[in-house]
């Protein structure tokens, strides 16, 4: 693939492009909770029903007698795709979406429970539309409730690429492929293979999951792969993960627990064009031209019980044990300078570490969301918490239970979320401290902020940015910045070009389209700026920036995640603007910034 336009040229495209989806059919919010493509289907199901929708607000308090559950078929009237190939979809089965409303008949409608049922339908995977509808019901004071979900196709190859275009083309710098049956029996049970591919190895693996084993609360996620080297095809690693447990799904649960184990064998590399990049230590005169390479191993595992407490602002107390074991080691070449390869080692490989800890957990937040559309998604409602929400975890380890340093181990982290219209604000910052009684220790702090503007005309700016600071630094780990998310058009993680070091700052500025409707997929655009850096030391960070384009694309009949194509520009002086870097992957460079909870079930793999 080759490039023949100047970055002018190109934004200027993009430019007259956004103008002219502007006066296209732009999907927007009705009453800032549904967007015209959600308007439409809400109203054919219920004229398909003969009812006649009513305001949720002016239902708030009825009687619901009647409870009706429409799933709607893959591909419809609106798709260009024959209706006769839902036959080979498997569709969800009634009681797997029953099984998540939160109201039934002969109960009091309230809109806070409906809100809640629709957030936790769209947490599934195989789900894109979800929308709970009130309708009129047989006398004033009653309503009947019509909950409309939309499958999407169980049949899927997610695929991500990422790709470091040259003068002679573009090549493929990162593969991740994905089939998957999402929808198995119509049980929202998913079973599936994973393959990865870069420049040194590729693996192959399978997963299987579901989120309630025969109807209850109880779910699985468990995957293993098997890395080959690409060179030599001989085994040369492997991963996977085992998750069970009855995690907190409702406001009204005041129970839950969980067990993980995760594991990481394989041999880490940093490449140079397709191939290792070689290390030339400081120390010695000569060219060492070591490889960037070196075994590394990382098993966690764990158990907690959960028990929560409040409705509207809830108060999730945890108690659990979990280890954790972190090993990397070099392998000497014959004739290397030792002096050499020390210097390599302190320079690259993280530092060996186990810890073994029970630990105390406390989480508040509040029950209160913002209900918008063309965020992380298109013409898709999304929920996004507002308020409050606080983190504190403290976690002991000694040498005399199996971990290699005695500390007291605290992560702490705050968050708040405004609403700006159909738009948000939301700061998050944590700090985790290792204070460990040798002098042994390791910190780090994180901060992020976003700003969504409201929608203005036919799309929005969002503004991100993040600091990251590993202010005791004695696991040796590194942030890395490039390629597809915090600095487009840069050389990707993982190879020279990249930039890494133990601080990081970026700021990413996007302008999103709203979506237009083109042949039942929901189409937008982007225009974007990123700046950052990761350097050793805070004096060091000199911002880098680049530009580009990116085009978005929602297929509700496939997934809620957005299709991306980016293609990014460097602009600062000494790295060439063309040909860039293009990047074709699912969800947004960037997403909204989590308070993220640390759980057994999703270990921490940083």
């Amino acid at each position: 693939m080759r490039f023949g336009l100047r970055v002018e040229q190109a934004l200027s495209i993009v430019l007259f492009a956004i103008v002219a989806l502007g006066f296209a059919r732009v999907a927007r919010a009705e009453g800032g909770t549904m967007s015209a493509y959600e308007r439409r289907t809400a109203d054919e199901a219920a004229a398909r029903l003969h009812e006649k929708r009513i305001d949720p607000l002016a239902a708030e308090g009825k009687l619901i007698e009647r409870v009706e559950v429409v799933i709607l078929d893959v591909f419809d009237e609106h798709d260009p795709v024959p209706d006769f190939v839902n036959a080979v979809h498997t569709m969800t089965r009634e009681y797997v979406v029953r099984q998540e409303l939160l109201f039934h008949i002969g109960e009091q409608f309230s809109l806070a429970r409906a809100d809640e049922t629709a957030r936790n339908l769209r947490k599934l995977r195989q789900l894109s539309l979800v929308l709970v509808v009130p309708v009129s019901g047989s006398a004033p004071d009653r309503v009947r409730l019509i909950v409309i979900t939309r499958d999407v196709w169980s049949l899927r190859i997610n695929i991500d690429v990422e790709g470091a275009a040259g003068p002679a083309g573009t090549a493929v710098t990162g593969l991740s492929i994905n089939p998957t049956e999402e929808n198995f029996l119509g049980t929202h049970t998913t079973v599936g293979g994973l393959f990865t591919l870069d420049p040194g190895s590729y693996s192959i693996g399978a997963i299987a999951k579901q989120r309630r084993v025969l109807g209850t609360d109880l779910e699985y996620d468990v995957n293993a792969n098997v890395i080959y080297n690409r060179a030599s095809g001989e085994p040369e690693g492997s991963f996977g993960s085992f998750a069970y447990g009855a995690p907190l799904r409702t406001t009204d649960a005041r129970w839950g627990w969980g067990t993980g184990v995760y594991f990481l064998n394989e041999v880490a590399r940093r490449f140079d064009q397709g191939r290792v990049q070689r290390f030339d230590a400081e120390v010695t005169n000569a060219d060492d031209a070591l490889p960037i390479e070196y075994h590394r191993e990382r098993q966690i595992g764990g158990f907690e019980v959960v028990r929560s407490y409040g409705r509207g602002s809830r108060y999730d107390f945890s108690l659990g044990v979990e280890a954790d074991r972190r090993y990397a080691r070099y392998a000497h070449h014959p004739g290397a300078e030792p002096r050499a390869e020390r210097e390599l080692v302190a320079t690259w490989l993280p530092v060996s570490d186990t810890r073994v800890s029970p630990f105390v957990q406390l989480r508040t937040h509040e029950e209160r969301y913002e209900h918008t559309i063309n965020l992380d998604t298109l013409a898709l409602q999304e929920d996004f918490r507002l308020g409050p929400e606080i983190l504190l975890r403290a976690y002991p380890a000694s040498t005399a239970v199996a971990s290699t340093r005695d500390l007291v181990g605290l992560k702490s982290g705050v968050s708040y979320t405004l609403p700006l219209g159909d738009g948000l604000a939301r700061g998050v910052a944590t700090n985790v401290v290792e204070y460990e009684f040798q002098g042994r220790h390791d910190a780090s702090l994180e901060a992020r902020a976003r700003v969504a503007t409201p929608t203005l005309g036919f799309g929005r700016f969002v503004v991100d940015g993040v600091l990251r600071d590993r202010y005791e630094n004695f696991l040796n780990r590194r942030f890395q910045l490039g390629g597809d998310g915090r600095l487009r058009g840069y050389a990707p993680s993982g190879f020279r070009g990249s930039f890494i070091g133990p601080h990081v700052v970026a700021i990413n500025t996007e302008f999103r389209t709203g979506s237009v409707d083109i042949l039942s997929a929901e189409v937008g655009l982007a225009a974007f700026h990123d700046a950052g850096h990761a350097a050793d030391r805070f004096s060091d960070l000199s911002l880098k920036q680049s530009a580009g384009i990116g085009f978005r694309a929602l297929f509700p009949q496939v997934n809620r995640t957005v299709f991306r194509v980016d293609w990014g520009f460097p602009l600062s002086p000494g790295y060439p603007a063309f040909p860039g870097g293009v990047f074709l992957s699912f969800g947004q460079a960037f997403p909204t910034p989590e308070l993220d909870t640390p759980t057994v079930m999703l270990p921490d793999l940083e």
